[in-house]
């Protein structure tokens, strides 16, 4: 998990171009270590209760002194490498570390059966085609 990063607006509002078209970034956040940690907690809960794997970004505003998550990116747009590491090098490791991850939960998910039996068919009356 990277650490939390402020994008910077030119006015009050974040726009599309600050935030992806070149703006400027605070990395880490000059936010209190208290929220930062929060943030940090309430991540981790998020992936792990909706299951995520790989990279996600989670959005949030931090506003009054308060925490709101904004919105989850389970495809980040982009994998800044600086968020992970000090290097580039460094990042190729998690990238291939990130596709065997994905190799191997394919393969696992790929040998799963799944069967749903709703019984939708099994009322009174179902007797095909021919009652029309």
């Amino acid at each position: 998990m990277s650490a939390c990063e402020r994008p910077v607006g030119r006015t009050e509002i974040l726009t599309f171009s600050d935030k992806y078209e070149g703006g400027k970034r605070v990395f880490p956040a000059d936010i209190d270590p208290t929220f930062a940690a929060k943030i940090r907690s309430i991540t981790e809960k998020v992936y792990k209760t909706f299951g995520f794997s790989g990279v996600i970004r989670i959005d949030y505003f931090l506003k009054d002194g308060k925490i709101y998550l904004n919105e989850i990116n389970s495809v980040p747009g982009s994998l800044a490498y600086y968020l992970f590491s000090d290097s580039l090098s460094g990042f190729t490791v998690m990238l291939n570390e990130l596709i065997e991850t994905a190799i191997s939960e394919f393969a696992e998910r790929s040998e799963l059966q799944r069967k749903f039996d709703s019984g939708i068919l099994s009322f009174s009356g179902a007797k095909g085609s021919k009652r029309l």
